[in-house]
């Protein structure tokens, strides 16, 4: 089991610690246009949405995995 050192200065084993994925790529309609996000833990996706530029999509994402790891 690997120890991973969190910013608290505590140690939690590493499959403790949720990982999640976050992607972002271009829309593949190119009609409708923008960026596509998702938010995924292993090979499951957890969310997704789409957003009109780069820079939303990551805020977009970020946000929703945020508010993954509030969760108890």
């Amino acid at each position: 089991m690997k120890l991973v050192q969190v910013n608290d200065g505590n140690r939690v084993s590493e499959s403790d610690l949720a990982i999640y994925e976050i992607s972002i790529e271009p829309n593949a309609d190119t009609w409708r246009g923008g960026f596509a996000w998702s938010v995924s833990l292993g090979d499951q996706e957890l969310g997704c949405g789409l957003e009109v530029s780069r820079r939303f999509a990551e805020k977009a994402a970020n946000k929703y995995a945020n508010s993954l790891a509030v969760r108890p």
